[in-house]
């Protein structure tokens, strides 16, 4: 024999969902309005990727350079060495900053080349030998000014040929 479940305080019977019958213009505007809430939310959803999406490109952009070594960059310029009781008239004078070594020990400063892109404008270093005519404490003579903007100090050891991120243009006297 079976027994009816007692019902206690609380309980009651599952509601019955009533379907009302809707008109066909109803049918067809629930419809709509459906597919327009459904665009939005795939608008709205685009428009917050298209702007993760350019953050992340702006961050990339700027941990790139940071990898990069900064340098400053100038040109030489005339100026006097004070040498052992007398002072000479250069053509050519960098602080020593500029001086860098080759893997041999001979002195070398880097010259700096724009190069533009699509992106901008970027630069590249190149090593070139230099011969040294005086120094002081603070400023060496060169032989030439290398006909370019030289790097006048940098945050890393440089090699030829990289690209680096001019951080200003100073002059080097």
């Amino acid at each position: 024999m079976r027994r009816k479940k007692r019902q206690g305080f609380g309980h009651r019977k599952p509601h019955r969902k009533v379907r009302i019958k809707r008109t066909e213009f109803e049918r067809q505007t629930a419809l709509m309005r459906r597919e327009l809430r459904r665009k939005r939310w795939i608008r709205r959803l685009s428009l917050c990727l298209l702007g993760l999406l350019l953050l992340c490109t702006a961050a990339s952009a700027e941990v790139e350079r940071m990898r990069l070594p900064q340098v400053t960059m100038g040109d030489a310029v005339p100026g006097t060495i004070h040498g052992q009781g007398a002072e000479e008239e250069y053509e050519h004078i960098v602080p020593l900053s500029a001086l860098f070594s080759d893997g041999q020990g001979n002195p070398m400063i880097f010259t700096v080349f724009p190069q533009h892109n699509r992106f901008g404008e970027s630069y590249t270093v190149l090593g070139l030998p230099v011969e040294i005519l005086a120094m002081d404490e603070e400023h060496a003579a060169l032989s030439s000014g290398m006909g370019g903007s030289l790097v006048l100090s940098s945050d890393r050891p440089l090699i030829s040929e990289i690209e680096v991120m001019v951080t200003n243009e100073t002059e080097a006297g």
